[in-house]
Formats: structure tokens, C-alpha cells, sequence
């Protein structure tokens, strides 16, 4: 069936399907049919289906452009179904694992407090948006398949009778169509959901790096190569460097800069005056308390007895005769 499918659309066949089997051996006997072949079933890739998958792969995380004719494919109850936006964290979990920000998880919906986490969970939310937008799509494409088999076997009844409805042929005809073009929305959805996990693969790898939010989504933003994660942005980054380099040794050479002199510490008057009012303004610390209860720990010392000579030389008078009373003659 592929292969007619592929022939009528012009389509080119892998050359791997045409090998031949593997040759009989001893083990495979003379009656029973030879080993199936060991070529693995593959179909050719469709060129508008690569390049409806490679839609948004230019700018993988600042692409805004609507898929079209994707508002025609909602679905009734689609946020109870899960089938438009990821489920919210519930606050009493934010509040109990992130309290920093409960007063903001009043007012607005909980988020994560670091910028890569915040980032991360952004992109997991746009990859949730462009899965739900395919399983739309598949629903639609779903229910006029299912209608276009029920018409098919009634046009072949009308045809057993000799009486084809045109009518009917043209109402199959037309439900091709309409699974065609919603066909295309549910690939560029599905590439698109490719191209965001390639976004949250590369900003794991940059929270690695020292570089600022500003450079990272240059990185981020990078066109998808299916052969390396950051592609020609390596090689960008490395030529941008490259010139800067190049650049600062270029001005060296030709125009070098004057080097600025270290003199000494200049030694103003008076410059000392506000340093020793400040010294000795200064007052020690109060010792520690282990300080403190060790000096009230010191067993006191004993009083000494106050000598009674050194007391009477401390009240004796200066002059020995002023003291006693002249004997009257």
C-alpha cells in the first residue's frame, strides 16, 4: 500500500526496501521457507510533512505565530479534559514547599522562586499548550475519519445497486480534505513540542554557565539542528569572541594605551588629626561573659591587718613640740 501511496504521489522509495533476503544456509533446511529478510520496514519521510514540522524550528522559544484554523478544533469541556492548559500546582503545596512568596501566592498563581526554575517550567507549560493542540487536531481528524468510512460503505452499497448518490462521492471528498489540513496543524504542533524540549535541554546545560539571562536567550532562541543541541550558535559564539579578541589586540598594537602611574599615598595636613580624635575616642570592648565569669570566679584575697606603727606615723603631728603644753613656771 505505502508503495502505491508513494508512487501516485511521486514520491521516491528508500532504497533500503528493495535488498533481497538472506541466502540459505545449512541451519534453514530444504522444505520450510527461508528466514524472514533482516531490512527494517521504513516509509519515505513526506517533504510538506518535514517542513510543517520544521515551522517553528527558526526561533524554538520566542516563535508566536497561531498554528491556522486551530481555533475551528476546540473541544467542548476541554480544560476539564485536560486538553488546552496544564494542571496548576495547588497552593497549600507552593505555601508549604516555596514560603518566601506566600504573600504573592495570594494575589497571583504560584511559581518557582529561581529564574532557571521559573524558565524551565515556562517551557514544559508551551510544550503542554502545543501537545494538547495535536490531540485537538487527532480528535477532529478522529470523528471525520469515522464519518468517512461510514459513507464509503454506503456509497458502495449505493454502487451494488447501480445507483451511486454524487452527492455522496463529493461529501468524501471533501472530509479528505479537512483530515488533510488538519492533519498539517497536529505536525506543526508535534514540531512544534520538539523544537520547546529542545529549548528545556539547552537551558539545563546553560544553568551551568556564568552567561546573564539576556545572552542565554540568544542560545535558547538558536535555530534546531537535528545533528547537534546548540548548532551554528557554538560556532557564532566562537567567532564573536574570535573578533573581539582580535579586535583588543589590534587597538593594543597600533594604538596602546598610556600606563596610568601608581604614586605614592598623598600626605595631607591635618589628615592624621580626624584618625587620632577617633583612637582616642575609642573604648575597649566589653570583655566576653566567659572573660567576665572567670575574673568573678578568682578566689579574693585576703585582707592585711593595718599596722599600728604605720598608723600612728600617719596622724603623728609635723612638729613633735607644737603638740605638748609648756609647763607654766
Amino acid at each position: 500500500m505505502c508503495r502505491r501511496v508513494a508512487a501516485k504521489l511521486s514520491i521516491d522509495w528508500p532504497s533500503q526496501q528493495a535488498g533481497q533476503g538472506m541466502e540459505r544456509d545449512l541451519y534453514d533446511g530444504k522444505r520450510l521457507p527461508s528466514r524472514a529478510p533482516a531490512v527494517k520496514q521504513v516509509i519515505p519521510a513526506v517533504p510538506a510533512c518535514i517542513s510543517e514540522m520544521k515551522r517553528f524550528w527558526d526561533k524554538p522559544f520566542s516563535h508566536r505565530v497561531p498554528v491556522k484554523g486551530f481555533s475551528r478544533l476546540d473541544v467542548h469541556n476541554m480544560e476539564e479534559l485536560g486538553m488546552s492548559n496544564p494542571p496548576p500546582v495547588e497552593l497549600s503545596v507552593a505555601h508549604h514547599l516555596n514560603p518566601n512568596r506566600r504573600a504573592a501566592f495570594s494575589s497571583t498563581s504560584a511559581s518557582l522562586p529561581g529564574r532557571t526554575e521559573r524558565l524551565t517550567a515556562s517551557v514544559f507549560q508551551k510544550i503542554y499548550h502545543s501537545s494538547a493542540l495535536a490531540v485537538r487536531a487527532l480528535n477532529a481528524t478522529s470523528l471525520l475519519t469515522a464519518y468517512q468510512a461510514e459513507l464509503m460503505e454506503e456509497m458502495g452499497r449505493q454502487m451494488d445497486a447501480g445507483s451511486p448518490n454524487p452527492a455522496l462521492w463529493e461529501e468524501i471528498c471533501v472530509i479528505a480534505d479537512l483530515n488533510l489540513r488538519t492533519s498539517r496543524g497536529a505536525v506543526q504542533s508535534c514540531g512544534r513540542s520538539m523544537g520547546l524540549a529542545v529549548v528545556g535541554e539547552r537551558a539545563l546545560w546553560l544553568g551551568l554557565s556564568g552567561l546573564s539571562d539576556r545572552e542565554k536567550v540568544d542560545f535558547l532562541d538558536a535555530p534546531v539542528e537535528p545533528k547537534a543541541l546548540f548548532g551554528a550558535s557554538v560556532t557564532a559564539m566562537r567567532q564573536r569572541c574570535d573578533l573581539r579578541k582580535q579586535e583588543g589586540e589590534a587597538f593594543q598594537a597600533c594604538l596602546p594605551r598610556k600606563p596610568i602611574p601608581k604614586g605614592p599615598p598623598s600626605s595631607r595636613p591635618g589628615f592624621d588629626a580626624p584618625l587620632r580624635s577617633s583612637q582616642s575616642a575609642f573604648r575597649s570592648p566589653r570583655p566576653p561573659q566567659s572573660q567576665q565569669s572567670d575574673t568573678q570566679s578568682k578566689p579574693a584575697q585576703p585582707k592585711r591587718k593595718p599596722s599600728f606603727a604605720a598608723a600612728a606615723a600617719r596622724h603623728r603631728p609635723a612638729n613633735p613640740q607644737g603638740g605638748k603644753k609648756r609647763r607654766a613656771t
